[in-house]
């Protein structure tokens, strides 16, 4: 796996609040893309994966590409309202209201590297996807984009206020501090904090239902991710309904083939049957694989797998189109990606973050993912044209 991403984590630490500009002029009014990374709201980053280097799009498809380092985990989602009053009342959402304020600077500022802020796409993977969805339900964040693209992720089953208090409480506990010691807690060190608060969350969902990620039958948990505290994010965007707000905003949102790649999974057919078994029952479960191997004759089981772990994703795409296309306003488009990588024998299909060195037009960047063919090139020119259009 960390040879098909070419993954760099980079490093842990406090210093995160970036954005990284592309543009091949600073004169002109182009579009501007800006790209919120993945890996939910508690960890990742901008420069993780070379898949969303923006060179490429500010060199060959006319617009100005912005990436954004926010703050994330334990820094980013702590709700210290009751531990240090009202100059903390937003500390449960400041890691997307960093994403507000690079908004902000863009409107501001974009004009000077070439940039129309009055052109401003949002988009993102997997987390990123769910920031967007996000940020189209704050009020903060109206009239700072125009578009917006949601890639394998979105709709959010946020924490309410309640919950998020008590994981705040629980946090001081693991830490030996008083309920309401602000100072101690504005002292201590980061990864002090990040294991504190791994333990707490641990202790305050004990006892709740292991429902499945995706809506309907996801399980409200408290955590590092956004909280529905009325205010700052008053809703539970494209997971309740979605957003009046940004009703007028034109949305693509889709998902790829094998999201549930897992390369450590190679089961058997026989094994595979009697996995699906347990989750959907005998009929369902072969039915399932019946359809899958009828539908894709040239895919192997292992393969296959990796596409039906993946369908929950797919649902939630077609949830929410069919939750933005009920309120009217600007249109709603989906995609499919279904590209095939042929490395690693080419089992790993269109796997979770497969489509970025195609939209970012970065196959040869990502060569060890894409192999760089003639046809992955043709198909991210494609791609890369349409996500700037």
């Amino acid at each position: 796996t960390s040879f098909l991403f070419d993954w760099d984590g980079g490093y842990l630490g406090e210093d995160m609040l970036k954005l990284n500009i592309w543009t091949r002029a600073l004169s002109g009014k182009r579009p501007v893309m800006v790209y919120f990374h993945g890996g939910g709201f508690s960890f990742g980053s901008a420069y993780e994966l070379p898949s969303h280097d923006g060179a490429q799009m500010a060199r060959h498809h006319g617009v100005v590409q912005v990436s954004v380092n926010h703050r994330l985990n334990v820094l980013g989602f702590l709700d210290v309202s009751e531990i240090g009053g009202p100059d903390y009342a937003e500390s449960a959402n400041v890691g997307m209201t960093d994403l507000v304020a690079a908004l902000r600077w863009i409107k501001e500022n974009i004009a000077n590297f070439g940039g129309d802020p009055d052109r401003v796409m949002i988009y993102g993977q997997s987390g990123g996807g769910s920031k967007v969805t996000c940020l189209m339900g704050m009020p903060s964040a109206q009239g700072l984009f125009h578009r917006a693209g949601v890639q394998s992720g979105g709709g959010g089953n946020f924490a309410d206020a309640e919950q998020s208090r008590a994981l705040a409480r629980q946090l001081m506990v693991e830490l030996g501090l008083k309920p309401n010691d602000i100072e101690a807690l504005r002292q201590m060190e980061w990864s002090k904090l990040y294991a504190a608060g791994q333990t707490a969350i641990a202790k305050v969902n004990a006892g709740l239902p292991q429902g499945a990620f995706f809506p309907p039958s996801s399980v409200r948990r408290a955590g590092w991710a956004p909280t529905m505290d009325g205010r700052v994010v008053p809703s539970r965007p494209f997971y309740d309904a979605a957003p009046e707000l940004s009703k007028d905003i034109p949305l693509v949102i889709g998902s790829v083939s094998e999201e549930g790649y897992s390369y450590h999974s190679n089961p058997s057919e026989t094994e595979w049957r009697a996995r699906l078994t347990k989750t959907y029952g005998p009929d369902k479960a072969n039915r399932l694989v019946d359809a899958m191997k009828a539908a894709n004759p040239g895919k192997s089981i292992r393969t296959l797998s990796y596409g039906v772990a993946g369908l929950a994703q797919r649902n939630n795409v077609e949830r929410m189109i069919r939750l933005k296309s009920q309120i009217g306003g600007a249109p709603a488009y989906q995609y499919w990606f279904t590209w095939q990588s042929p490395q690693l024998d080419g089992v790993a299909g269109a796997w979770h973050t497969s489509e970025l060195a195609f939209c970012f037009d970065n196959t040869k960047r990502c060569e060890q993912g894409t192999g760089n063919t003639p046809e992955a090139q043709a198909l991210a020119k494609t791609m890369a044209t349409a996500w700037a259009n």
